[in-house]
């Protein structure tokens, strides 16, 4: 199961973990800590498959076992067992991060980091990747600040532990070039972070790892937001060849750097190139992780943008813009932040075509969603804000616009 998920067969790979569980349940019974792991090893594919819900019931089925193998008041379960309740509660946290329970994860993260610190110590790598993980969703809330300190802290024991070139310490870099682009807006230092990683991870590793090329994707989404276009298509070709060369031709990582590489071709106007490497990479994530993944969805909207922007062919855009937002909500759910996200592109799309009164409904549900799940002062509600604004100027309504407008530079500063 582990080999067929590496090489991007997620359904393949769910297929066999669940007959693993089935056999050892057979022999061990449901209560053993063997199957609480392979239970757990579940979740983490059918996470990565895209099924949030399924993913969140299989650590919770996970959980009610390691508790009752180690209760959280005492020690009974020994070492082994408190490590296996950690590990099962940060699985939890991920599926509640990916069905967009940010609140619940970062609370989650957080006792994990507590537990880390307990049974690990200060000084141990497992502390530092739960420290990780906690700063992976204070990113998600917009608590940028918070988020780097974890992860300056995560890095300053990595280096302590494994030594300055190690590649456990480039993950961590990746997340600080992240607080940096996303928080900051600071393309400099974020690419210098991305920089750094990449030159640990070609010394250590193959030439054609497939980390060196998710490293170049990062690096690539840097400069394509830092308005260098041409640096990032170059970045995600190289990123292509890798994942061709290591992984074969139908990996959800190729179809990431795909995507990549059109969106570059889009932000320079070749607009034949980026529509066929996007259908490029939607088929294969459609044929690796099934129809209903939100990384599809993702890809739709993507498909959709480049009909709108490249040919002003909203007839296109529009039913696939709608069929993104629809299995967003359904694999998600509609309190999601990818929902509000998909509700804002649909919104674009409805204003290109005159039809205010749905534009203004759905910038206004996006909004809502997000207030929800960030609180109101995240830069995402800014910039939903700032959409609204933008809107209500297209149409006229000026003192609105500069209300919202005035709101959204309230939370940047």
């Amino acid at each position: 199961a582990r080999c067929r998920a590496a090489m991007g067969d997620y359904e393949g790979a769910r297929e066999v973990q669940m007959r693993n569980v089935r056999l050892l349940e057979d022999a061990l019974g449901e209560g053993s800590a063997e199957v609480c792991r392979e239970v757990l090893a579940m979740a983490g594919i059918a996470r990565q498959c895209g099924q949030a819900d399924e993913a969140f019931l299989l650590c919770l089925r996970a959980l009610k076992v390691a508790k009752a193998l180690c209760p959280e008041a005492g020690v009974e379960g020994g070492d082994e067992g408190r490590r296996l309740l950690c590990d099962v509660k940060a699985e939890t946290a991920g599926a509640q991060q990916d069905k967009g329970l940010l609140q619940a994860a970062l609370e989650g993260t957080q006792q994990v980091l507590r537990m880390a610190l307990s049974v690990h110590g200060e000084a141990s790598t497992e502390t530092a990747a739960a420290m990780d993980a906690a700063g992976e969703v204070l990113q998600r809330l917009g608590r940028y600040g918070e988020a780097r300190a974890q992860h300056e802290q995560a890095l300053a024991i990595k280096r302590e532990a494994l030594g300055e070139g190690h590649v456990g310490l480039a993950r961590t870099m990746s997340h600080l070039g992240a607080c940096a682009n996303s928080g900051d807006g600071d393309f400099a230092a974020a690419r210098g972070w991305h920089e750094r990683a990449l030159d640990i991870l070609e010394a250590e590793l193959p030439p054609l790892h497939p980390s060196i090329g998710s490293t170049l994707l990062l690096l690539s989404d840097c400069e394509r937001a830092a308005g260098e276009p041409g640096v990032a298509q170059e970045l995600s070709e190289q990123a292509c060849h890798i994942f061709r060369q290591s992984l074969g031709g139908g990996h959800p990582l190729l179809a990431g750097a795909l995507n990549n590489l059109a969106q570059a071709h889009l932000a320079q106007g070749r607009y034949d190139q980026a529509l066929l490497l996007m259908e490029e990479s939607l088929g294969i994530k459609q044929e690796a992780m099934g129809p209903s993944h939100p990384s599809l969805a993702t890809g739709l909207s993507n498909l959709a943008a480049i009909w709108e922007q490249g040919y002003g062919d909203l007839e296109r855009s529009l039913p696939l813009r709608e069929r993104a937002l629809e299995m967003t909500k359904e694999s998600l759910g509609g309190e999601h932040p990818q929902v509000a996200t998909h509700l804002c592109n649909l919104a674009v799309t409805r204003t290109k075509g005159g039809d205010y009164e749905e534009a203004l409904r759905l910038y206004q549900e996006a909004l809502a969603i997000d207030e929800r799940v960030y609180g109101g002062q995240h830069p995402q509600v800014a910039t939903d804000l700032n959409n609204l604004a933008t809107f209500h100027f297209h149409v006229g309504q000026w003192q609105l616009s500069r209300q919202l407008y005035e709101r959204a530079l309230a939370i940047r500063e």
